[in-house]
């Protein structure tokens, strides 16, 4: 009658997911999916356990990443574009994190080629949930583009865009924007 974690702990690799060295306090209410009809649709059936349980994978991953300080979030979102291919194993040694501080705008570079001729600057903001990133931020960041001769941008951030943000465009730099949602589905 219900798909929840006691169900989904008969799968060994549910089992392995699902024990990791959390605290009583860190547990959370396990996720119930209601199962409506006995008649319904497999395939919804588990189309909507897979979406219930990637929303309480997201939730999590973002508990943790919350936690982190600002300069270990940039290493991440520098590793999370290595990982979708932005870094290609034959020039990883080309991309970088900047400095701490006094980075001039760019919290990385990630030089796509074997020469650098194609880079990708990178600003990562670790802010609360709640907050919303607005034009200002974007500008500032297509500023720091342009003064690192970069075409190509990408902004992530664990907050979320504002319209103006999104709508903003730059005739020398092309910009993408990952809020938190988009940032733990990539995840």
């Amino acid at each position: 009658e219900q798909l929840n974690v006691k169900y989904l702990k008969r799968y060994a690799e549910f089992v392995e997911f699902h024990s990791g060295n959390k605290s009583k306090d860190q547990k959370k209410e396990e996720t119930v999916v209601p199962v409506t009809s006995i008649e319904q649709d497999p395939e919804t059936m588990i189309a909507e356990a897979t979406s219930a349980i990637n929303s309480a994978v997201a939730d999590e991953l973002m508990e943790q990443v919350l936690k982190m300080n600002a300069y270990d979030f940039e290493k991440l979102v520098i590793d999370i574009l290595g990982k979708m291919g932005y870094n290609p194993d034959e020039v990883d040694r080309n991309s970088f994190i900047t400095k701490k501080s006094g980075d001039e705008g760019l919290d990385g570079i990630i030089k796509v080629d074997k020469l650098g001729f194609d880079t990708i600057g990178v600003q990562a903001k670790l802010w609360d949930t709640s907050s919303t990133i607005g034009r200002p931020e974007i500008q500032r960041f297509a500023g720091a583009l342009g003064g690192a001769a970069i075409k190509n941008g990408v902004f992530v951030t664990t907050a979320k865009f504002s319209k103006q943000a999104y709508d903003y465009s730059h005739p020398s730099a092309k910009i993408i924007l990952i809020d938190g949602n988009m940032l733990m589905r990539l995840m």
